[in-house]
């Protein structure tokens, strides 16, 4: 089963960061210290897609988004690597021609 809490490590050519995610129901919310995740997903086969909004929740100046602007759409599509761990990628209409990789860990219950 996919639902569950996750821990995210992502990076583009602008930066790196890290979060946790939970997925309940087709649903996304998750953060870090700075940017809040909310979004939905489905999931076929081993197969993952999502669309998320993330917004910062703490303003700090000169802190932006792993895509170098302070807000993004994320599309996002991911397989499961096994035991719980899914690799991905995602794109933003809002930065062009950047592309951010990341790995999700389920954390066990």
């Amino acid at each position: 089963m996919i639902d569950g809490f996750y821990t995210v490590q992502f990076q583009t050519p602008m930066g790196m960061g890290g979060g946790t995610l939970t997925l309940r129901n087709g649903k996304i919310q998750g953060g870090d210290s700075t940017m809040l995740y909310r979004g939905a997903y489905s999931s076929a086969n081993s197969q993952l897609s999502a669309s998320i909004s993330v917004t910062t929740h703490l303003h700090v100046p000169g802190n932006v988004t792993v895509f170098g602007v302070p807000e993004v759409e994320l599309n996002i599509t991911a397989e499961d690597a096994g035991t719980g761990n899914f690799n991905g990628t995602a794109t933003s209409p809002q930065a062009p021609g950047i592309s951010m990789t990341f790995v999700m860990r389920k954390v066990p219950d």
